[in-house]
């Protein structure tokens, strides 16, 4: 009847006037005034706004959801031919011709065609996409026909084709939400079948692809086309369209299946379809497509989630070859669900197996894919089955080990063993230290022994690949402290270390000085080697810096770095290794560099010129630490003095250290494209104060087009042993064969060709002993981010920096502990020489070692976060209370709160999963709020990457928290 009208109020009247074209309806004006006028509508046909309110779609159409009747509509002495949910007009009425409106009675009628079509592949057959049915009578009869009607549909045609696979999609999640698999399984079969009904007459027939020679990659299928992302601007401007309109690539939502997915078996051959999307197909279907895609992907996991049963896991499997074959990515979905499925049926291994398919299909990030696993092995406390997680995201999915995943796998190993030990009476310390029962000795030590493997795995893993030098916080620490002590009073500690005795520790001016060689040179550096020691267990925790072996790796490959790009730099950094060397032979070598540029200019007003006093403050406090500094200062900060001169030269001591027996005059080598040499002009004095740090061979002056950072990270890598000359002197070399000189009758690749070949036998150690090398430190305020050398791995680079970089600040402040200024009127505070290193250490009697730090980003090594440093420093350092954690180097707080605390969220919301918060509660007593600024006058800001070792420099007792667990402990008797 002409005044039938659908549930969602919209009428379907032949005598209503011609509609307006399409091209008005998609103004987005139009469709919310029209949607608007539907959801009044609707509100007066008595639906309530649940009934209204459509799916998430792009399009302003899917805010129109007229939900489908039960009973086709009447159309007399018509009947129409339609594919799918197509219909062919009659000839000459395509304009003013309205199809009938697809029901779910319509698509249970075509089930059985489709089906038809999904066997006759299986087959080996093509698939039967072009079959077509004639409905309207009693009798259906099949016919094969060219698809051109579901091409030619209108909107509102596929409006009603999108209502009617929502219905199905709300059986589906209905069916889930009751946890019926049965009936979630049936609801999803019908939903891919109206899915194939509807849209199959846009694709192409499946095409047999050639399968690719065993070596090479399978290409994988075309991601489907989501519409949402924008399309480039210049294609846009070029074709004349918005971008929000331009239409997608017609392979946008083609796809490939394989006999696999699919379920087809042909004998292993692995054999694989191509489906394309037919040309010309409009972007409002392609929406479509996609986002009924996507609905399939999600309701395809749901209900994995929740098989429990061999059974019902193949009834999953098999409707999920059914929409594999129509393009739907449901292994995405598949693959998650099924490790955890697995993981329920004790296999963890073959969880893990789906977790690797898992990343074929899905590109996210790895990490992510290992929750749902830790989040099942956690809850059932199987502590085997996290160190396998654990062992597979190191070893094959190549990811480190984050403070959160260590304490996770600890605590469920270690409830693990406590829920086996309580029925035996053991979980509570006792303090008569008695044995337990003789009847349960050996259950008790099998308990024990499986406990101490697991732990030491754990331990070991983390100890190799944890994501960050500390990357495991204060409050982390204490829950595993506090966990593991409920099975071993001595199992755990929650303690902190300290530097050893400051007398064993005595400053270069201290030891009884030799003759110098040098005017105001400094004696040897005979200083003890420094070390932490735990209050726990009494152990020393050594100053770990790298070996000469990593040194001679880092130094080859910088030099190769410099040689590819600045090769004329080679031959300035050979004079100061020369420099370096002299010195360092007679045991008299520089402990620490001084950025002098860095500190010339630090906190100047605009256009202010490079202050030499404050170099020279610094200076003093590092001589008073009993330290020989070496100014490193550009080479425009030449004074108008003779001794602070120097050219672009090849200086006769240069060679005689990297080519011994050379047959060379002993005369500098003048290179071309030397600059001019040119002076600054100083007062009196700045110009003595030059002249003093040139007499006592404190200052370097770079060459032109120099690299000062360069300089002073060739003084922290340099060892001066025989294979290193071999180095620098083969590099060298190579480079005088590119360069010229100014002498006329000798080029550079002649010199280069006189020069002997360096073998490390040429270098023998002065006097007998090889040269010792002290630790060096370099005082800058620079991070030397930009400072990438290609081949070297970063933990060498972070060691490189974390060490020897000590941060500086001035201060009006009488309070600071200084020496004098020199009258400057300010003084320098400078942060101390590390005398222990916060890096994590095993012991082979199952003792280890565990910096505890703040809570901060520590999966992203280039994360920044400000200190604050102040005089009133406590002496060691606490645990932080919840987010009280520090600043993070952002310009806004809304960039702060965005993007530094990702990483405590995922933390405070396990700690509140496992009910951690009200054991954390005491260490925040008397702490500051998260949200409540520290700042103060007398605090100063450092901005770093490795707050915790800022922290350390900073503060005079250099008092750090760390966990210590002695496994040695399990062997003892204390817990009954």
């Amino acid at each position: 009847m002409p005044g039938a009208s659908t549930s969602g109020g919209r009428a379907l009247d032949r005598s209503a006037p011609r509609p307006l074209p399409a091209a008005h309806w998609r103004r987005p004006a139009a469709w919310r005034i029209l949607a608007l006028i539907l959801c009044l509508c609707g509100t007066a046909h008595g639906l309530s706004p649940p009934q209204r309110r459509h799916g998430t779609g792009p399009h302003e159409a899917y805010l129109i959801r007229p939900s489908c009747t039960n009973h086709a509509p009447q159309r007399s002495g018509a009947s129409a031919i339609h594919r799918g949910n197509a219909t062919h007009p009659p000839p000459g009425k395509r304009d003013d011709y309205r199809s009938p409106m697809v029901t779910p009675l319509g698509v249970a009628a075509h089930a059985a065609q489709a089906e038809h079509g999904r066997t006759g592949l299986a087959n080996g057959h093509r698939h039967n996409m072009g079959t077509v049915a004639t409905t309207g009578t009693p009798n259906a009869a099949k016919t094969t026909g060219p698809p051109t009607a579901a091409l030619g549909m209108t909107e509102d045609e596929l409006i009603e084709v999108s209502s009617s696979l929502d219905n199905f999609f709300d059986r589906c999640v209905k069916a889930c939400e009751n946890s019926d698999i049965s009936s979630a399984v049936s609801a999803i079969r019908d939903y891919v079948k109206a899915y194939e009904v509807y849209f199959s007459p846009f694709f192409e027939l499946p095409v047999e692809a050639p399968v690719p020679p065993p070596g090479e990659p399978t290409q994988e299928p075309t991601p489907p086309d989501t519409s949402d992302a924008p399309v480039p601007r210049k294609q846009s401007r070029r074709n004349g369209a918005d971008k929000d309109t331009e239409p997608s690539p017609d392979d946008a939502l083609s796809y490939c299946f394989t006999a696999e997915e699919a379920g087809i078996d042909d004998g292993g051959g692995n054999r694989r379809w191509h489906v394309a999307i037919k040309p010309n197909v409009s972007r409002f279907v392609r929406r479509l497509i996609a986002n009924h895609r996507k609905r399939c992907v999600g309701i395809m996991g749901r209900a994995m989630h929740q098989v429990s049963t061999l059974d019902e896991l193949k009834a999953v499997t098999s409707v999920s070859r059914e929409a594999s074959r129509l393009g739907m990515a449901v292994l995405k979905g598949m693959y998650d669900a099924m490790s955890v499925i697995h993981a329920k049926l004790g296999r963890a291994d073959r969880a893990l197996e789906y977790l690797e398919r898992l990343w074929s299909v899905d590109k996210r990030r790895r990490h992510r894919s290992y929750e749902p696993l830790l989040n099942y092995f956690e809850e059932h406390l199987d502590g085997d089955g996290m160190l396998k997680v654990l062992r597979h995201m190191t070893e094959v999915g190549r990811l480190p080990v984050s403070g959160l995943i260590f304490t996770r796998v600890v605590v469920t190993i270690a409830l693990s063993a406590r829920s086996s030990l309580q029925p035996l009476g053991v979980g509570l310390p006792d303090p008569s230290g008695d044995h337990p029962p003789s009847g349960s000795n050996d259950h008790l030590s099998q308990l024990y022994d499986k406990l101490r493997r697991q732990l030491r795995d754990a331990l070991d893993v983390f100890h190799t690949h944890t994501c960050n030098r500390i990357s495991l916080s204060a409050r982390l620490g204490y829950v595993i402290f506090t966990v593991l002590s409920g099975i071993h009073p001595d199992l755990a500690k929650f303690t902190h270390v300290s530097p050893s005795d400051l007398a064993d520790f005595a400053p270069a001016s201290a030891i009884p000085p030799s003759p110098p060689a040098l005017p105001g040179a400094h004696p040897p550096d005979r200083r003890p080697t420094s070390y932490g020691i735990c209050h726990s267990c009494g152990h020393h925790l050594p100053l770990i810096d790298l070996s000469v072996r990593d040194r001679l790796s880092v130094f080859r490959n910088w030099l190769q770095h410099i040689y590819d790009y600045n090769f004329p730099e080679i031959a300035r950094l050979a004079n100061f290794y020369a420099w370096l060397h002299e010195p360092l032979r007679r045991g008299e070598g520089y402990t620490c560099v001084l950025d002098g540029q860095n500190i010339g200019y630090h906190k100047r007003q605009p256009m202010s010129p490079l202050d030499l006093r404050k170099v020279d403050a610094v200076v003093r406090e590092m001589v008073r630490r009993g330290e020989r500094p070496l100014i490193v200062l550009p080479y425009y900060a030449r004074a108008n003095s003779p001794a602070a001169e120097s050219s672009d030269a090849l200086e006769p001591q240069t060679l005689d250290l990297l080519f011994p027996g050379h047959g060379l005059p002993p005369r500098p080598i003048e290179l071309s494209g030397a600059a001019p040499r040119r002076s600054k002009r100083y007062n009196r004095d700045e110009i003595a104060l030059v002249d003093r740090w040139c007499e006592l061979r404190q200052v370097y002056f770079c060459k032109t087009g120099s690299y000062d950072d360069n300089y002073f990270f060739l003084a922290n890598v340099m060892t001066g042993c025989a294979e290193e000359l071999a180095v620098l002197a083969r590099f060298l070399r190579a480079s005088l064969e590119l360069s010229g000189t100014t002498d006329k009758a000798q080029t550079g690749s002649s010199l280069a060709a006189k020069l002997p070949s360096p073998a490390a036998s040429h270098y023998p150690p002065a006097g007998g002993l090889p040269p010792h090398r002290p630790l060096m430190i370099t005082v800058t305020n620079d991070t030397l981010t930009n400072l990438e050398i290609p081949g070297v791995d970063d933990h060498l680079m972070r060691a490189l920096r974390d060490i020897p970089l000590t941060p500086y600040f001035f201060t009006f402040d009488e309070g600071w502990r200084s020496a004098d200024s020199g009258g400057y009127g300010y003084n320098v505070v400078v942060g101390e020489r590390l005398r222990y290193s916060l890096e994590m250490s095993a012991h082979g009697l199952g003792r280890y070692h565990i910096p505890l730090g703040f809570e901060r980003r520590v999966l992203d090594f280039g994360a920044r976060h400000t200190v604050w440093v102040s005089r009133q420093e406590r002496p060691r350092v606490e645990p932080p209370p919840a987010g009280g954690f520090l600043d993070p180097f952002a310009s806004s707080a809304g960039q702060s709160e965005f993007g530094a605390d990702q990483e405590l969220k995922q933390v405070n919301a396990w700690l509140a999963k496992c009910g951690y918060d009200e054991l954390l509660r005491a260490l925040e007593a008397g702490l500051p709020e998260r949200d409540q600024r520290r700042r103060h006058s007398r605090a100063w800001a450092i901005s770093t990457k490795t707050p915790e070792i800022i922290r350390q420099k900073f503060n005079p007792s250099q008092q750090t928290r760390w966990l210590c667990v002695d496994l040695s402990a399990l062997d003892r008797p204390g817990a009954t």
